[in-house]
């Protein structure tokens, strides 16, 4: 980001347009990581159909949803099991015996590197896990981002400068170690919210 913003501070107001272009282009994450985390789901769907029954469904939720993503952004995911309503130790045990499964499975996957597999028991409890398509975070019955994930896709629809001015602003607080809600600084949502409010 420092040196995107020398070369702009040097760079002619003519060519300015296309240097932006050409940095977001490099922002937007690639076709085959979609493809990747689509395969993902439909893996992780075929694992919690196993567990929980029909009923059970996987959701995607956030930047990844929401049209916002950047390059070698982590996939969110929430689960649904048909006995909606779990208490937080509940949820625990849920993730603990899907995260159980899932490192059983991933030593069955004939040519591909298995899955890294973790359970990280946060303000919402998640299974982690690390495979070609970067991180896939799953939570159970997390369903306010979900929410928020398809606002924000609405946003979209009405300036068509703001997904790009998102992982532009996403991108800079990365670089300067302020995009983790974890240690007290901004998360995506929150970026995003700020955008927003200076475009209005």
């Amino acid at each position: 980001v420092a040196i995107v913003a020398g070369c702009i501070a040097s760079t002619p107001a003519y060519d300015l347009e296309d240097l932006l272009k050409g940095v977001l282009s490099a922002m937007h994450p690639p076709d085959i990581l979609k493809q990747e985390q689509q395969l993902v789901i439909k893996l992780l769907d075929c694992t919690l159909n196993d567990l929980y029954g029909p009923a059970a469904k996987c959701t995607p939720y956030g930047s990844s949803v929401c049209g916002l993503a950047c390059k070698n952004a982590d996939l969110d995911l929430t689960f649904t099991p048909a006995c909606a309503g779990l208490h937080g130790y509940d949820k625990v045990e849920e993730l603990r015996h899907i995260a159980k499964e899932l490192r059983k499975r991933a030593k069955l996957r004939p040519g591909n590197p298995p899955w890294k597999v973790e359970q990280i028991l946060a303000r919402i409890p998640i299974v982690r896990i690390n495979e070609n398509a970067g991180q896939v975070d799953l939570s159970v019955e997390n369903d306010l981002p979900v929410f928020k994930s398809k606002l924000l896709h609405e946003y979209t629809k009405f300036d068509k400068r703001y997904p790009d001015l998102v992982r532009l602003v996403k991108t800079w607080a990365s670089s300067r170690d302020i995009n983790s809600a974890q240690y007290g600084t901004f998360n995506s949502f929150g970026l995003s919210l700020l955008v927003l409010h200076y475009l209005q």
